[in-house]
């Protein structure tokens, strides 16, 4: 998803506003789910992101990714039409 890349990207980069940014887009965007290890791991990025501790953050980020992982794992597995329908839509694939 694009917004673990822009975390990831934002860690190497050494990039607080864009870390602080993303992980609070996707804190906003997954919430919905109630996943509290996602919202707990976004919350630190943002506050590591504000304190400049980016070697903590890059395990955070890490973390991070394997729990959207796997939402988006079960997500498939729940709904295959989904993931069906938006490989039809989207170029190229």
């Amino acid at each position: 998803p694009p917004l673990l890349a822009d975390i990831q990207s934002a860690v190497q980069n050494h990039n607080a506003e864009e870390l602080g940014r993303s992980a609070h887009s996707l804190k906003g965007l997954i919430g919905y789910f109630g996943m509290h290890a996602v919202e707990q791991a976004t919350q630190s990025l943002e506050q590591l992101a504000a304190a400049g501790d980016f070697d903590q953050a890059s395990i955070v980020a890490r973390d991070l990714e394997v729990h959207v992982q796997a939402l988006l794992q079960a997500m498939d597995a729940r709904y295959p039409s989904l993931r069906h329908r938006d490989r039809e839509s989207t170029p190229g694939k």
